[in-house]
């Protein structure tokens, strides 16, 4: 395996097991519940934001995959006839780095939500390798 072959299967392991320790952090019954992980479309995926659903509450966070200067920005929107931004997670720093899980409030049955990673260079730089996915509280 080449060094790039090696960095890339680290970043991989690294997300999987942000992601493991959510899920047995939070216990059982949040592992049985809904979860929504979305990576950005560059050909190796240096961000990726992640939405679960649990019992009271849901949670989402966005994760800076690799050092190469962008920052991963995970936002996730609402629908209200249009799409409204409620939660906005920016990771910079790379190799796995993830912002705090964001405790979401007051998602009843039936909401409609959109979440989308991109990664950008600085704060208000133009997003780029964006990836989105949709879900439907039950």
């Amino acid at each position: 395996m080449g060094n790039r072959a090696i960095r890339k299967a680290v970043e991989v392991l690294v997300a999987a097991v942000a992601v493991f320790a959510v899920m047995v952090s939070t216990g059982p019954a949040a592992m049985a519940d809904h979860t929504l992980l979305l990576q950005t479309t560059d050909a190796n995926p240096g961000g990726q934001a992640f939405f679960q659903r649990g019992a009271n509450s849901s949670f989402f966070n966005a994760c800076d995959l690799q050092s190469d200067g962008y920052r991963a920005v995970g936002r996730l929107y609402r629908w209200y006839g249009a799409w409204s931004l409620i939660a906005r997670q920016d990771a910079a720093g790379g190799s796995g780095t993830c912002t705090p899980y964001e405790e979401l409030l007051g998602l009843s049955s039936g909401v409609q939500l959109k979440m989308t990673v991109c990664l950008q260079n600085g704060y208000n730089g133009t997003p780029l390798f964006c990836n989105t996915g949709y879900y439907t509280m039950p």
